[in-house]
């Protein structure tokens, strides 16, 4: 029962009944002591009795006093009384926030509100609080529009807040309890899931929905509907209910409802953007200016309209790929730049990102143009949160990308996570970044001058294009027919097979029509007076090209031919009297432009066609030894004068010099007077705005490439291989390896032009290293191209004498040529290796020799040599060892070496020991967390399994291996895992498939260059034909592997492969299979593999039982008698039952 009038509570007096709620009542009252009105909030009767409720009660006070922002109510006291506890809080006159159904705020009120509460929750979320209850009820707005929120009795406390000491802890909600209003919980919340400030944000975006639409985004005809459809269904954007919403507005209300709180904005961003749309910030959200140029563009309507349509449709989804094609001058980047100016100013909610490919980086700038777009969309608008999304989904592109600290721990996380890329993790991960992107608004993504890209582009193109079905995106190209014709450019086949599956299209660009040049003519020269013969005259000069009609009716008015006389624009000369003096090409006519220039802009100009297309007013002003701010105003002059450049806007330097970024108006003003400079003269110049460039940003791999270019104009081979070396490496980090490749071997014709000495040759060697494993990714390990650097890096360390690089050269040629299947060559240069460890005298180096030893001896068979080195190598290495170290050459040795001591140990038929190396082998690797050393451990854990027989091992080991390839694009351990798989799966239940899926596994695995396996996985294969009674093909690829076994000198399975020719063979020929079954015994003898031994002697015991030989039998399998007495011990439960059988008296 409500109190009545005049009721004291303490020192209020009630006055009135303001509502009423699950905790108590609410009055309006009087403090006596004070005269002011306050709200009084009391805890009904029955709660005063549960602790739970009056801590929850006691806990508002606490929160909302904690805070002191205008726009948060504040708690002026707590008491106690005769009628209970009670919150003296600030009285607002206004009213919840909730509007009328179908009602919707103004835009410019629902900011001004929105802001309001963002700030509020951004002053809470920074004191370590979270409100969770965040509705229309409790957010007041009074007459004059100012915001109060109330209520925090159910507030949770941040642990962080209450870190050094304080005695106040909050406890978690109890699992099951869910505690907030159904209707504006967040999904988190649903599900019972710990609260984060995010929970705040989401509950805010649906109010803010509300107030925009009128609508509740979930609505559902019950609660639990509300429930489920936050839990499971994307918010409709609510400028589709309402037209009248910004795009900046649309966007960031969808942010909010994210379903994963890791990419909602925070309060202090949602403050961030909401001032930037108050304060009526162009282009906020839309990444394009808001406000067109007062450029005019003629004769492009229809594929102004095309493009509008596939941003339609794209929007709609699918996406889709269009080529704007052209030659130069057509018009191509006008179009595309109109086209950003309609999306800017239609409101249309979307992402913009740009790149342009480089004509001098042609081919060799990896990733250039997406590296390009990827940096617009994270440092644009909205940055903030696409940053967010590209460090969850893409952090291999942040990491190049973003600007982190050192010591950033997150980093540091990072780099952790994707030491072990590859170039199809890069995929993977730019497409799950832009399907993640594209959800709430589409993506449009240009990239200028395809037919300069680079080849890993135009492969990253190719992928996301196949990702059209789940990504918004819309892939603006431009391109010249006639380079990617002449250049035989991989984007042609690209953009052919993209178009033949509906995911292309082309927008070829015409000539301008005769109207068109009249239409340009009206708009240029408003009320003109001007003879109907000039617009045909122009466009009969220029055929209709719009470049050169841009510059010769320029031209003709910079002359004086096109003047204004009172307010109207006419001909100051007849026709006939400046025709012949007009040029004849787009080339002459931007020749004519440049010869009007003064000697110091000419030089100031000669400095930025130097740099390219795009150039730096620091950069250039310092090659010129001009003040910097003298060619700030020089270079505006030639903008607004003469139209040369245009400004890209401010971009300060690495080292903090203020700087504009500027580019040619056009690629052939560039190339023009580039061209005009003669040897000497562009040596110089190239070697000052390559020693300004240094200057400016450093020794950063970014820009690594254009300062290698610079300096190998300049006849600096020194600096020149430095930098393409760089550029290398930067580019093999990208797995960019055709570019890599390419780039390192420039780096070596630079370093031809230096003088032979130690120096040289050192750089020589390191470029080598560099090159060779990209030159691996891209020819495998069997190329010869491999082969010959190898050797001559090999050559060089000899040279040098005594530098500890020899150890990764030798390691890298043992790695080569064990990987060929070359094993007498691998002995060699392990053994080399093993002499230059002991001169290094370095634990790591000694333990890596004594693993390729090992490695090498267990594959030909020396089972206990190989043995030997392998436990000296786990020995070798101290107990305080840094386990990054065994990084050092792309693969962890110290599981490798394990993984084969267990292998060689089964073979021994030790298997206790075997067992253990094994179990060490996955704790190391486990422990290490490089993820192809594990997939390569669980490969061999696999391989032993199957040499056990045991099969469900060996599946169970596959699948894993599998997945883990898959996760991380090891092609590779792929196909090893799948042709285990094959096997397991065949050996329990053969399956039609078997032989041509194993088939089809081992081609692709003899592809890559790898020999070494190849008899071990002929023999699977024959065992599956012999499952399938395939016998003749059986017999055929068992004969294959044991020749090239022997020509490898791989001897380690070549029991294994005898006893199964004599499995074939005892259908056929039973003399011949007791010879073979007894070549493997003799075989397995001379290795050591007691194993082999034991499963030919039994297949033999078989044999001889059958034929009534028991005897002989017995006598064959007594060697093994011990192992009876041990059962599990293998396996192979037939080999034991067998065992036992033969032993047995008659």
């Amino acid at each position: 029962m409500a109190l009545a009038s005049g009721t004291r509570i303490g020192p209020y007096e009630v006055t009135g009944l303001l509502g009423a709620g699950g905790m108590g009542e609410v009055y309006r009252a009087t403090d006596k002591r004070l005269g002011r009105d306050v709200a009084l909030k009391l805890l009904r009767d029955q709660l005063a009795r549960d602790p739970a409720a009056v801590d929850r009660f006691t806990r508002e006070a606490r929160a909302a006093s904690a805070l002191n922002h205008p726009n948060i109510v504040t708690i002026y006291e707590t008491g106690e009384s005769e009628e209970g506890r009670y919150i003296a809080m600030e009285f607002v006159s206004g009213r919840p926030i909730r509007p009328a159904p179908g009602e919707t705020l103004p835009p410019s009120a629902l900011i001004s509100v929105a802001r309001q509460i963002a700030e509020a929750l951004a002053v809470a979320h920074t004191a370590g609080i979270v409100h969770r209850d965040i509705k229309p009820e409790n957010i007041l707005v009074r007459d004059d529009g100012y915001v109060k929120i109330l209520d925090f009795g159910i507030a949770r406390l941040l642990p962080a807040a209450f870190e050094g000491g304080s005695e106040t802890v909050t406890a978690r909600t109890a699992p099951g309890m869910l505690l907030g209003s159904v209707r504006y919980m967040s999904p988190e919340q649903a599900r019972t899931e710990k609260v984060t400030p995010a929970t705040d944000v989401f509950s805010f975006g649906m109010v803010l929905y509300e107030l925009a639409t009128g609508v509740h985004p979930f609505e559902a005809d019950s609660p639990m509907g509300v429930l489920s459809a936050t839990l499971t269904r994307p918010a409709t954007a609510p400028s589709r209910i309402n037209p009248e919403i910004p795009a900046a507005i649309d966007a960031l209300i969808l942010r909010m409802l994210d379903k994963d709180a890791r990419l909602r904005p925070g309060a202090a961003e949602c403050v961030t953007d909401l001032e930037a749309l108050a304060a009526g910030s162009p282009g906020f959200g839309s990444g394009a200016p808001s406000v067109r140029s007062a450029r005019h563009s003629v004769g492009r309507t229809r594929e102004r309209t095309e493009l509008q349509a596939a941003f339609g449709q794209v929007a709609r989804g699918p996406g889709l790929l269009i080529c704007v094609s052209g030659e130069p001058g057509i018009g191509k980047t006008t179009l595309v730049q109109d086209f950003l100016g309609d999306l800017a100013v239609s409101g249309l909610s979307c992402r913009i990102g740009r790149g342009h490919c480089s004509d001098r980086l042609a081919g060799t700038g990896a990733y250039l143009p997406v590296l390009g777009v990827l940096d617009t969309l994270l440092h644009g608008p909205d940055g903030d949160s696409a940053a967010a999304v590209m460090k969850l989904f893409a952090p291999t592109w942040y990491l190049q990308l973003a600007r982190l600290a050192a010591d950033d721990e997150s980093a540091a996380r990072l780099r952790v996570e994707v030491q072990t890329g590859s170039q199809e993790r890069l995929k993977r991960e730019l497409g799950a970044f832009l399907r993640e992107l594209s959800v709430h608004a589409p993506i449009v993504l240009v990239i200028e001058d395809i037919h300069w890209a680079d080849l890993s582009t135009i492969d990253l193109l190719s992928y996301v294009a196949g990702m059209f079905d789940a990504v918004r995106a819309m892939v603006l190209v431009t391109a010249r027919p006639s380079e990617l014709l002449l250049n035989k450019h991989p984007f042609a086949a690209v953009k052919l097979e993209l178009q033949a599956h509906g995911r292309c299209r082309e927008i070829l660009l015409g000539f301008l029509t005769p109207k068109d040049v009249e239409r340009y003519l009206a708009l240029e020269f408003p009320e003109h007076r001007f003879p109907s013969e000039l617009g045909a005259l122009i466009h009969a000069k220029t055929e209709g090209s719009p470049l050169f009609m841009a510059e010769l009716v320029r031209y003709l008015r910079d002359q004086g031919v096109v003047t204004c006389e009172g307010g109207d624009w006419v001909l100051a000369q007849a026709i006939p009297d400046f025709e012949g003096a007009l040029p004849e090409s787009i080339r002459g006519m931007i020749q004519r432009k440049i010869d009007t220039l003064t000697d110091g802009d000419r030089r100031l100009l000669l400095a930025g066609s130097v740099q390219g297309h795009d150039f730096d007013s620091a950069v250039i002003g310092r090659a010129m030894a001009m003040d910097l701010a003298e060619a700030e105003e020089r270079l505006d002059h030639l903008e607004r004068v003469l139209a040369l450049v245009t400004c890209l806007g401010e971009h300060e330097l690495p080292d903090r010099t203020p700087n504009l970024r500027y580019r040619f108006v056009h690629i052939l003003y560039q190339h023009a007077l580039y061209s005009s400079l003669r040897g000497t003269r562009r040596s110089t110049l190239s070697a000052a705005v390559a020693s300004a460039l240094e200057r400016a940003h450093g020794p950063r791999p970014e820009i690594a490439s254009e300062l290698a270019m610079l300096f190998d104009v300049a006849r600096d081979s020194a600096k020149a291989a430095e930098y393409f070396l760089m550029a290398a490496q930067h580019a093999a980090r990208l797995f960019a390896s055709v570019e890599a490749v390419a780039l390192a071997r420039q780096a070596l014709r630079a370093l031809d032009h230096l003088p032979d000495g130690e120096d040289r040759r050192r750089r020589e060697l390191m470029t080598l290293l560099t090159l060779t494993r990209p030159l691996i990714a891209t020819s495998g390990f069997a190329s010869a191209q491999v082969e010959q650097a190898s050797d001559r890096a090999l050559e060089l360390c000899g040279q040098l004498g005594g530098t500890p690089l020899i150890v990764p050269v030798l390691s890298g040629l043992w790695q080569v040529h064990i990987s060929r299947g070359k094993l007498p060559k691998a002995r060699e240069l392990a053994e080399r290796l093993q002499a230059a460890a002991e001169r290094t005298g370095d634990a790591f180096d000694r333990h890596n020799a004594h693993v390729a030893l090992g490695i090498t001896a267990v594959c030909r068979g020396d089972l206990d040599v190989g043995r030997e080195h392998l436990e000296t190598a786990l020995g070798l290495l101290p107990s305080d060892f840094a386990k990054s170290r065994a990084l050092a050459y792309g693969q962890d040795t110290v599981s490798s070496a394990g993984a084969w001591l267990s292998l060689a140990l089964t073979f021994m038929l030790r298997l206790d020991q075997a067992a253990e190396a094994e179990r060490a082998a996955l704790e190391w690797v486990g422990d290490l967390q490089h993820p192809f050393s594990l997939a390569y451990t669980l490969h061999m854990v696999a391989r032993r399994r199957q040499l056990q027989r045991d099969i469900d091992g060996t599946h169970d080991h596959a699948q894993t291996t599998m997945t883990l390839a898959r996760e991380r694009d090891f092609s590779q351990m792929l196909i090893v895992g799948h042709m285990y798989d094959v096997w397991a799966q065949s050996m329990r239940q053969p399956r039609d498939e078997d032989t041509e899926a194993f088939a089809a596994s081992l081609t692709r695995y003899r592809k890559t260059g790898a020999g070494l396996q190849v008899p071990h996985y002929l023999g699977m294969m024959a065992e599956i034909c012999m499952r399938r009674g395939e016998t003749d093909r059986g017999v055929d690829l068992v004969s294959e592997a044991l020749d090239l076994a022997r020509a490898q000198d791989a001897h380690l399975y070549e029991p294994e492969l005898i006893r199964l020719q004599a499995e074939l063979l005892r259908g056929r020929n039973v003399e011949s299979a007791e010879a073979a079954y007894r070549g493997a015994i003799a075989a397995a003898q001379r290795t050591g593999a007691r194993l082999l031994e034991l499963r030919a002697a039994n297949g033999l015991s078989r044999l001889l039982a059958e034929q009534g030989r028991r005897e002989q039998a017995r006598e064959l399998l007594s060697v093994f008698a011990d192992l009876t007495a041990r059962p599990g011990l293998l396996a192979d439960s037939e080999d034991v039952r067998t065992l036992k059988t033969g032993l047995a008296p008659s």
